[in-house]
């Protein structure tokens, strides 16, 4: 008797475990952990928060999810895309890349706010796969807060301008491998511009490290520099 009364009080203990186990999991949030895609024939996949009006992409609600070093969060494989985050926020967990397009064209990055990637949006200037080239690409008035590149940058005849960049390690920032491309009216804080060369005909002015002016000289001499956040030498 005693014996069947134990299983019976057993039972009921791992019965009484498992519904309260059941009823945490359903009640945990669940996050995305995949990759959402703008496909080269223009579909979005992954999520239901971007708008598609022709070749405008519009974020309509806040994004948040996990990925790896290495991985990308969203990815644009169309030339020609305009992703205007719309003052939203896309959230991570420390790693992996939030948004980067491959060899693309035409691409503008505009109006988002990327919080807690590795890097907030890189700019890639070769697909290798597609054999495709990247060119006159722009990220635009961006708010990126992120563990090491803000802005990972190679591409040819881009605009970045007037985003703000804040790198939570002191020696990352923006890494900078572009070619006639406009780096103009950015605030970076705590980071700093990192050079790859060859860079060359970059036009760079009215950026900001930590309050103080960006110098960016290319192919000059006998300058006298005072009261700089960062002076950047190119040949």
């Amino acid at each position: 008797m005693k014996r069947a009364t134990s299983a019976i009080l057993l039972s009921l203990i791992m019965f009484a475990l498992l519904f309260c186990g059941l009823r945490y999991v359903a009640a945990a949030p669940s996050q995305f952990t995949g990759d959402i895609r703008i496909t080269p024939d223009g579909a979005v996949e992954g999520t239901d928060k971007i708008s598609r009006d022709n070749n405008v992409y519009t974020l309509v609600g806040d994004l948040s999810g996990a990925v790896e070093n290495g991985q990308t969060f969203i990815s644009i494989e169309k030339d020609s895309v305009i992703f205007d985050g719309s003052g939203k926020t896309i959230r991570g967990s420390g790693t992996g890349v939030a948004i980067a397009a491959y060899g693309r064209k035409d691409v503008t990055i505009k109006n988002t706010r990327i919080v807690n990637f590795g890097t907030g949006i890189e700019l890639r200037a070769f697909d290798w796969n597609l054999n495709t080239t990247a060119t006159n690409n722009r990220i635009l008035d961006n708010y990126l807060e992120t563990t090491y590149w803000g802005i990972d940058l190679n591409t040819n005849n881009g605009v970045v301008s007037g985003n703000k960049i804040v790198s939570t390690k002191s020696y990352y920032g923006v890494n900078f491998r572009a070619n006639n491309t406009v780096f103009s009216n950015n605030e970076i804080v705590k980071g700093g511009l990192v050079i790859f060369e060859p860079c060359y005909q970059n036009f760079v002015s009215g950026n900001t490290i930590n309050g103080k002016p960006l110098v960016y000289l290319e192919r000059q001499a006998n300058q006298v520099i005072d009261s700089a956040g960062q002076v950047i030498l190119i040949d």
